[in-house]
């Protein structure tokens, strides 16, 4: 690693020793003396006044000697190096040493070493456990980028960090930053399904509160209309009773108006009314005959009445006037003499103030 001497350039650096700002390359062409991109290296450069990079490193990356680099900081604060506190990846290889004021700087600019090593770290303890417990291949793949992403995690704080993919690895990240995603969506829709589910049973809950109360309404309407129904019934029977009594009473005023009219002594007086158009309706047709109230020739004697053509009848149509006496069925006719042998007069008057009339038998 870079804790050894630094009085002599070494070979060639570790495949694990990648600082922060160079990119992980073995020198290729070193310049003299021989410049190596490890700690070691560009740190013994730095101290003997020299700035040289290998052709090869400074191709490869453009940046590995730009200000904030492991060689301007170097430069820079020559106590980094100097210190002895390590990185936190150090069980995986970064060669890194500085008091805890650069730390911070180098955890947040070596993202993409640290990946590499994790990486590298990963692969080892795949290759080991494979031949180990042969192992199924699926299994140690999901493992491994749940790994990997959890790592990456941790390391950059989030998934979305410009840092260095090795090649060989590009697949699994991208497996692994998959399945990741594919979790987050899941729980997503998870989290949703719940909320949608207590919404479905909320809505339910009040769809069967509404059905009871439209139940309930539905009921009340029929017995609603089961009562509209008798009250119906009611009024008809009540109408009918109502006519029931009004011909009674028509039928009591009628009675009680011949009952003022009728005599009981055998003698009765009519009076006829709108005679003139009486007798037209005669003459059309509409009305042949008019009959009197009836009265009686004692209290229990017998019942008569007067029936008058205003036209004529008989022999005297359209030429006379005939009136005749008609015996009705009364309440005491069994007590009475039959046949009827009483002797009628009738006398008419044509009107006020003319004289009376000749009285026939």
């Amino acid at each position: 690693m870079a804790s050894g001497s630094a009085s002599s350039p070494r070979p060639a650096p570790d495949e694990n020793e990648f600082p922060f700002g160079c990119s992980p390359t073995v020198c290729q062409d070193p310049s003299e003396p021989r410049a190596l991109c490890c700690t070691a290296c560009l740190s013994e450069n730095l101290r003997n006044g020299e700035d040289r990079v290998c052709p090869k490193c400074r191709g490869d990356d453009s940046q590995s000697v730009s200000p904030g680099s492991l060689m301007s900081q170097e430069k820079d604060h020559p106590e980094v190096a100097a210190d002895g506190v390590g990185c936190p990846f150090a069980d995986v290889g970064c060669s890194f040493k500085g008091s805890a004021k650069f730390m911070q700087e180098h955890e947040v600019t070596s993202q993409a070493t640290h990946l590499n090593l994790l990486l590298e770290f990963v692969k080892q303890w795949k290759a080991q456990l494979g031949s180990g417990l042969g192992s199924g291949p699926m299994a140690l793949e999901r493992n491994l980028s749940d790994l990997q992403l959890q790592a990456a995690v941790e390391v950059a704080g989030d998934l979305e960090v410009d840092c260095y993919r090795a090649p060989c690895s590009e697949s699994q990240e991208e497996l692994a930053l998959q399945h990741f995603m594919k979790e987050k969506l899941l729980a997503d829709l998870e989290e949703k399904l719940r909320v949608f589910e207590n919404i479905v049973a909320v809505l339910n809950k009040e769809v069967e509160a509404s059905q009871l109360a439209l139940a309930a309404s539905i009921h009340q309407s029929q017995l609603d209309r089961e009562l509209i129904l008798s009250l119906e019934q009611r009024v008809v029977d009540l109408h009918q009773t109502l006519a029931q009594k009004d011909e009674t009473l028509g039928k009591l005023e009628q009675s009680l108006r011949l009952m003022e009219e009728a005599s009981f002594d055998g003698t009765f007086l009519w009076k006829i009314t709108n005679v003139t158009r009486r007798c037209h309706e005669s003459a059309c047709g509409r009305t042949i005959s008019l009959f009197s109230p009836a009265f009686y020739t004692a209290k229990y004697g017998y019942k008569l009445c007067l029936r008058l053509y205003l036209n004529g009848d008989g022999t005297g149509k359209r030429t006379h006037l005939s009136l005749f006496i008609v015996i009705m069925k009364g309440e005491y006719d069994a007590l009475l003499p039959w046949p009827f042998r009483n002797k009628v007069q009738t006398n008419g008057n044509a009107g006020e103030g003319a004289g009376a009339g000749e009285p026939e038998s």
